[in-house]
């Protein structure tokens, strides 16, 4: 399991945590892609596991699409990884008043995934973007601070500052019921799904994806900007600095002993692919 944190890149294995790469480099994404590992640096862009940039810009996710590794960057931009930029939609980003509000970076897509033949593009801060190719997506009548897609079903969730909302056609949207406040994080797991909300109780779970319960566990706080869960088999890694194992069956966390800073992405060694 690879951390992805405020201080570089860390590798949980065996019980322990030890640091991979890039002390003082604030990561938000790591990937595997054919052999190799790259990260991923709003400060930077993208760098290999060697600590060196090779791709520069603000990079903010990973994930895999056409059989290329593709970088998700400020402007909003999507590059491929060695290759140069795929897409770019900094003139719609202006024209329709996209932000970002975090002072010196500029808004940026968050997530892709595949939905009935378009690609689908979560951004923050604007509009939901949809269409038959990477480079030509147009908005949806979403705009909103938005940071993570996931299918449960039928329905296309997207995780944003104010809970879930929920499509089937990309032309209609409604919220779902529970999860709510700042969603940075929606994993399926030991057959449910499970999205994360800064809160004392962060934890959320849903078996259709409709309808969210708030697990009864107090945990660190997740901050803005961070994706604090991942899944391991069939239980839940959840980490800010400490590093939990929850059992969803039970409701029980048990902490692992594990410090870091604060974790930005928990990621598995393979490359995230769309959704």
């Amino acid at each position: 399991m690879l951390l992805a944190t405020e201080d570089g890149l860390f590798e949980f294995a065996g019980g322990e945590a030890r640091r991979r790469c890039c002390r003082g480099v604030w990561l938000v994404d790591a990937a595997r892609w054919r052999g190799s590992l790259y990260l991923c640096s709003p400060d930077l862009g993208v760098l290999n596991e060697d600590g060196e940039v090779v791709a520069e810009g603000q990079c903010w996710a990973l994930r895999e699409a056409e059989g290329k590794l593709l970088a998700l960057m400020s402007g909003p931009k999507i590059v491929e990884v060695g290759d140069g930029v795929v897409a770019t939609y900094e003139a719609l980003a202006e024209e329709r008043g996209w932000h970002f509000p975090l002072p010196g970076y500029g808004p940026h897509f968050t997530d892709l995934a595949r939905v009935g033949g378009l690609y689908v593009a979560s951004t923050e801060v604007g509009d939901l973007m949809a269409g038959p190719s990477l480079g030509a997506m147009s908005p949806r009548p979403l705009f909103e601070d938005q940071h993570v897609l996931a299918k449960a079903g039928e329905w296309l969730l997207v995780g944003t500052a104010s809970g879930i909302y929920v499509t089937k056609d990309l032309a209609s949207f409604e919220e779902a019921n529970g999860a709510w406040g700042y969603v940075h994080g929606i994993v399926k797991c030991g057959g449910v799904y499970v999205a994360q909300t800064i809160s004392p109780k962060p934890i959320w779970v849903s078996q259709d994806g409709l309808m969210w319960e708030n697990l009864p566990l107090v945990l660190e706080e997740p901050t803005f900007g961070t994706t604090n869960i991942a899944c391991a088999g069939d239980k839940l890694i959840y980490a800010v600095r400490d590093i939990h194992l929850i059992d969803l069956k039970d409701w029980h966390a048990e902490r692992l002993g594990v410090k870091l800073p604060t974790v930005y992405k928990i990621a598995d060694s393979t490359t995230s692919s769309l959704n």
